[in-house]
């Protein structure tokens, strides 16, 4: 399973690299969600996590790009919004998981190994 991480937020791009890096899950970390999406096209990821808000591109955006490329990508999002606007909605529906931060990087991992599970 190789994963394409999108945060915008060095911190969080940071930990779930670490937490990656320590179950041996090859991945890719990204800060600027164009140049991820670019590294998406030309690559092989089963998964993408997502930052939801982030100033160049939402993940709204990520996601309906990654899912044109790819419609079986499983899509993970995250939020540090305390409310969800329409937008979040739309893509809760759609995402294979939809965390709020901060959460239990224990959770987070469990949706995680379960798509490597699928």
């Amino acid at each position: 399973m190789n994963i394409l991480v999108i945060d915008d937020d060095i911190r969080s791009l940071e930990i779930m690299s670490f937490a990656f890096d320590l179950l041996g899950l090859p991945h890719q970390a990204f800060s600027d969600p164009r140049e991820a999406v670019e590294a998406y096209k030309r690559g092989n990821f089963d998964v993408v996590v997502s930052d939801f808000s982030m100033p160049e591109m939402t993940g709204l955006d990520v996601f309906r790009t990654v899912k044109e490329h790819d419609p079986q990508v499983k899509v993970i999002i995250l939020t540090g919004y305390p409310f969800e606007t329409t937008a979040m909605k739309e893509i809760r529906e759609k995402a294979y998981a939809f965390f709020h931060k901060p959460f239990e990087i224990n959770i987070f991992m469990n949706a995680i190994n379960a798509i490597g599970n699928d």
